[in-house]
């Protein structure tokens, strides 16, 4: 499947969950409601599974994922009584955000996630990531004390803190804080920079070198669309590991010729 087509059946995957969502507030048209979700999911995963993403070796790991939770949620629609519904909801609410906050997660680690973008369009990927796995932890942490209530696991009675506006404020601000950490954090030229600034000034630095071998060989998974440059990516990052075992067999040869050193005084004396 081409992109353009995964992109196209994503789309009509979106406008099929949208109408999902309205035709579940009304009863009467709840039904049709269901149908258009479980099309419009079925039309995602296809094109997830079929897409340009998705090697033959990933195809096994999704229809194991769809087997296990197909026959979980098989499972529960028959045993779960109507009285529970809602406590089921609430437990499905809490992995669809777990699941935001994992999806954030693998696109924020995957090197290719970001590959071809301008440093603009890497900003508001970043910020899409730090969103979602914000709302996915907010919804994750609501969703299980709303299960616990709803359960009679946790009291239904509202726990009022002291000055629990300010708490509120001040936890506004760690989330604005934490995210101005995440998008201005050290590029990875930024940390190769740093590491020869260290080397430079101690041209023994092994555990230096041994991080140049690994900014080296991260940068070789962002480039992986050229060729030429992940090659000479990971030849340089070869050198860094020979440069960081010839520094330790220095230092090494010198501890033993000090210690050797001071034996040769003592059996002097």
């Amino acid at each position: 499947m081409s992109l353009s087509l995964t992109v196209v059946s994503y789309v009509g995957a979106v406008i099929l969950f949208i109408l999902s969502l309205g035709g579940l507030s009304n009863p009467e048209t709840s039904r049709r409601g269901n149908l258009y979700g479980m099309v419009g999911m079925a039309i995602a995963v296809c094109a997830t599974i079929f897409g340009p993403r998705v090697t033959t070796a990933g195809v096994p790991w999704i229809l194991a994922a769809l087997v296990i939770g197909g026959s979980l949620g098989l499972y529960l629609a028959r045993t779960v009584k109507m009285t529970q519904m809602p406590e089921l909801v609430a437990f499905m609410h809490s992995l669809v955000g777990l699941v935001a906050m994992l999806v954030g997660y693998a696109s924020y680690i995957d090197p290719t996630a970001a590959a071809g973008m301008t440093p603009a369009e890497v900003k508001i990927h970043e910020i899409e990531i730090y969103v979602g796995v914000l709302i996915g932890a907010v919804t994750l942490s609501g969703s299980v004390i709303a299960f616990g209530k709803l359960s009679a696991r946790i009291t239904g009675k509202p726990v009022l803190l002291p000055a629990r506006h300010w708490l509120n404020l001040v936890g506004l601000l760690v989330v604005i804080g934490f995210a101005y950490r995440f998008l201005h954090a050290p590029s990875i030229q930024e940390g190769m920079d740093t590491l020869n600034k260290a080397i430079q000034l101690r041209p023994d630095y092994d555990d230096a070198m041994a991080y140049m071998n690994l900014m080296y060989r991260e940068r070789a998974d962002v480039e992986c669309d050229d060729l030429a440059a992940r090659e000479q990516d990971l030849k340089t990052a070869d050198h860094w590991v020979d440069e960081a075992m010839k520094a330790k067999q220095v230092r090494a040869a010198k501890e033993a010729q000090k210690a050797g050193g001071g034996i040769t005084m003592d059996q002097s004396k």
